[in-house]
């Protein structure tokens, strides 16, 4: 009778991560998009929440979290994926930590970015650097993309990709269009950041979603040429419409 009901316990758990398997497959590919699933944010956000109420599952909590922060198949709801990434960092999610730090830092890490940014402005003329610098940390999302860009090619300070990307992020999270272009372009060349060719087609994609036609021309491209130089494919997918990095330096930056 034991081997009996040891044989019911193990088919129980096997249906039941089989069926947690089945819905975080299901929301991926249509997260991700496959030969035979056509890409559907909206179809996988249902199928990851499903996951998630039914299973609980940190992944897909993780995954929910981002589409919140981004507006994948809906609307932008930054507290609300605040909220999960919490939730997953309490879980000991590792991942979700990383997120959540990078997009919502903590006070403590904003102070050290900081002062870790101003040991850089001994050359700055005009206090040039230093005044954009502030007026990023206060939230003028365009400044912290001309921040980045001096950092990214060395002008009036050390060249620092690191730091590039950071003001990026903070551009892009501050909802400044041609930052989260710039920032994918960065996660293609894994400059400053691991390169992560997924993020950046998440950034790309944000970017289309935001009117930006050159962001839309690029995650294209990147789903056509997989398997071309995609880093090339990317820069060429600027249009008119949005300022690339040498627009903004000559233009929007002065």
């Amino acid at each position: 009778m034991k081997w009996f009901i040891s044989i019911l316990c193990f088919l129980y758990f096997s249906q039941q991560a089989y069926a947690q398997d089945m819905y975080l497959k299901k929301a991926k590919a249509y997260y991700y998009g496959t030969s035979k699933v056509t890409k559907n944010y909206t179809k996988a956000g249902e199928y990851f929440l499903k996951s998630l109420e039914e299973n609980d599952s940190i992944v897909s909590n993780r995954y929910l979290a981002t589409m919140f922060l981004f507006g994948h198949g809906v609307e932008v709801d930054k507290a609300l994926a605040k909220e999960l990434l919490v939730s997953g960092i309490e879980r000991g999610d590792r991942r979700s930590q990383e997120i959540y730090d990078k997009y919502f830092p903590s006070k403590d890490t904003l102070k050290a970015q900081k002062k870790k940014t101003e040991g850089k402005l001994s050359t700055d003329t005009g206090g040039y650097i230093y005044n954009h610098t502030q007026d990023c940390y206060a939230g003028d999302a365009k400044s912290c993309a001309i921040i980045a860009l001096k950092y990214y090619e060395g002008s009036l300070v050390d060249q620092s990709y690191s730091i590039a990307a950071s003001f990026f992020t903070r551009a892009c999270t501050g909802g400044f269009r041609a930052g989260c272009f710039n920032l994918a372009i960065m996660y293609y060349d894994g400059k400053g950041v691991e390169k992560d060719s997924s993020k950046a087609a998440e950034l790309f994609d944000v970017v289309c979603r935001a009117g930006g036609t050159d962001g839309c021309n690029a995650r294209n491209m990147l789903v056509q040429n997989s398997n071309e130089n995609r880093t090339t494919s990317a820069r060429k997918a600027h249009s008119t419409q949005e300022p690339n990095m040498d627009e903004l330096s000559n233009n929007d930056l002065k």
